[in-house]
């Protein structure tokens, strides 16, 4: 966390996440891009492709431990799923922060093996791939070390949040649990043990075709005009902005208190002033994007925050 220091108080940088797409052009150039994921994929599987997948499960109090590997294959005519359970780990189990479904594989037959022999049956696998696939699969690559140039990968975290935005027009960075995307995606699948590494990467599969189907997800998208996607990303930077402000105040009364000052004198301190201004000004950037003074006044009692808008009014927007 970065902080900026008036003699020996710490001023939080507090920051909101910029939205990508707050102008039409940027909005229907991501739709069209969702759009062509969804091509991509389906095109994949109709040419006889296949796109393989990996999940990991570890243990929950040494993350260094992989118990289980699932290794997942889709075509155009099935997905074949092998859950893999690490012999050495075998006696680990979970059961604070996830469930313990080591044993409970219901789209196969388990087989334990060493985990030397699981990644390099991993590595044949994925060496040869152009197209893999997974749920937030970075963090399973690197768990098991792998990393061959030039695949094309399909995380459903990252395809689910981008439609999120193209068809709700809210901006998100957060990535849904795979229960959650299955309830949306593949609801008769929702009753899945999940947290067995051959159930979820199963599931991840067949998340990941739906995401392929076009007509389904023009579907979705169909809801909402790119207008009106522009217009409820505005509005949700908006009331992030809004319910920021109070915090913002906070900050500013403690930044008083600690440095003995009243308001009065901390505006007239153009070295404070300077200090505040740099912490603030992805706030105060966004506030300026939307709108003046009396803009925000009409929705939130700004306090000292609006003596600093005003203040801030110079800055250049981005």
């Amino acid at each position: 966390m970065n902080h900026v220091l008036i003699d020996e108080f710490k001023l939080r940088q507090r920051k909101l996440s910029t939205p990508k797409y707050l102008k039409l052009e940027q909005v229907e150039n991501h739709r069209r891009r969702v759009i062509q994921s969804a091509k991509q994929i389906s095109q994949i599987l109709k040419d006889g492709n296949e796109i393989i997948g990996v999940d990991c499960e570890m243990f929950e109090f040494d993350q260094s431990k992989t118990t289980e590997i699932g290794i997942g294959i889709i075509s155009k005519y099935d997905t074949k799923v092998e859950h893999l359970v690490i012999d050495d780990y075998y006696q680990l189990r979970n059961k604070k922060r996830v469930p313990d479904n080591k044993d409970n594989f219901i789209y196969g037959i388990s087989e334990r093996v060493s985990l030397d022999k699981a990644t390099e049956r991993v590595i044949n696998i994925f060496k040869n791939s152009k197209y893999i696939f997974g749920h937030a699969i970075k963090g399973d690559l690197s768990q098991l070390n792998i990393k061959f140039p030039g695949q094309v990968r399909f995380d459903t975290s990252t395809l689910h949040t981008n439609l999120c935005v193209a068809q709700e027009g809210i901006f998100t960075t957060r990535k849904k649990r795979l229960s959650h995307l299955c309830e949306i995606y593949t609801p008769k699948l929702s009753e899945t043990p999940y947290h067995n590494a051959g159930n979820d990467i199963y599931v991840t599969g067949e998340i990941l075709k739906r995401l392929g189907d076009v007509n389904y997800i023009k579907g979705l998208m169909s809801k909402l005009t790119g207008q009106e996607i522009l217009e409820r990303t505005r509005q949700d930077e908006v009331l992030r902005i809004v319910n920021l402000i109070p915090q913002l105040n906070r900050d500013l009364t403690n930044l008083l208190v600690s440095n003995q000052l009243d308001f009065p004198e901390l505006i007239s301190n153009p070295d404070i002033i300077n200090y505040i201004l740099s912490v603030q000004q992805n706030i105060y950037r966004r506030m300026l994007n939307h709108g003046a003074k009396e803009f925000w006044e009409s929705k939130v009692e700004l306090g000292m925050v609006g003596e600093l808008f005003t203040l801030a009014t110079p800055i250049n927007t981005r």
